[in-house]
């Protein structure tokens, strides 16, 4: 299989493969300018060390991303990463790396919004998400057109030690939407909402207030129960009233409040949502 050509305005398709179109000679240009200048500054590397690289890159993939997704974020040719990672034509993996894949490989981070939809993930939260709408009241069948799936699925959402990234995406974002809204004032009826928190209650399932945004997909983490705990919503008013009085270090209000700065950016988030939708 003839391997296609690198992109124009790479240096590889300027320098190894000889086009000469205005895109890559602007690229090799821009290449060199780059070059001297660091060159001037004593900061001049063309190689790294591909050790670290390496180690980034399957830590990548051991949260779940495919080398051609890697690749694909990226913006190099899978190619380049399997010389990195693999043996290839009794060469050993290469022990250094061009300083510009260095970087964009490191760049990219571990998330579950970089998986393909496909891909399998834990389902710790998934199943902590659809069990804490249960115990609010929510039933799977209620449950189910939020997710676009069967009502019967919704109940396997609850048992499963892994699921596809899309799901994991689809029940964050609906337990985001739903974790503090009244089920029987979108349409469940109310002797369905109780048998729900009863299901719920027979299996130990605690509610969304038990549960910080920041350890709800920890499979270490556990549900925090107790009286002393303040109600979420409680959180979430003192959150946004320290935004709306003019508090703009994230750090100081989670300190304040007792949560994290990533808890503190979730409230952030919906309080814009609501504002939004209202």
């Amino acid at each position: 299989m003839t391997r296609p050509l690198p992109d124009h305005g790479s240096i590889s398709r300027y320098k190894y493969h000889g086009c000469k179109c205005l895109t890559c000679m602007d690229g090799w240009r821009d290449y060199n300018r780059r070059m001297r200048r660091q060159q001037a500054y004593g900061r001049w590397q063309a190689l790294v060390d591909a050790g670290p690289v390496r180690d980034h890159v399957n830590l990548l993939r051991a949260s779940g991303l495919g080398n051609r997704r890697i690749a694909e974020l990226a913006g190099i040719t899978p190619s380049v990463l399997s010389r990195l990672l693999y043996s290839m034509s009794g060469k050993p993996p290469l022990t250094k790396v061009q300083r510009s894949t260095a970087d964009k490989l490191l760049a990219i981070r571990p998330s579950p919004a970089l998986l393909a939809d496909n891909a399998l993930v834990d389902a710790t939260g998934t199943r902590r998400r659809i069990q804490a709408l249960t115990a609010r009241g929510w039933t799977h069948r209620a449950l189910a057109p939020h997710l676009d799936v069967d009502p019967l699925f919704v109940g396997d959402l609850t048992r499963q030690d892994h699921v596809t990234a899309r799901h994991a995406r689809s029940v964050a974002a609906v337990y985001n939407q739903l974790w503090d809204a009244d089920p029987t004032a979108h349409g469940v009826l109310r002797h369905s909402a109780q048998r729900a928190r009863n299901l719920a209650a027979r299996h130990g399932w605690p509610p969304p207030m038990a549960w910080d945004d920041d350890t709800i997909d920890d499979p270490s983490a556990h549900p925090d129960t107790g009286e002393a705990r303040r109600p979420r919503g409680e959180t979430q008013d003192e959150i946004q009233w320290l935004l709306a009085a003019g508090e703009t270090d994230f750090a100081v209000i989670a300190a304040r409040v007792g949560v994290s700065e990533h808890a503190v950016l979730r409230s952030l988030a919906r309080y814009r949502a609501k504002a939004v939708a209202s």
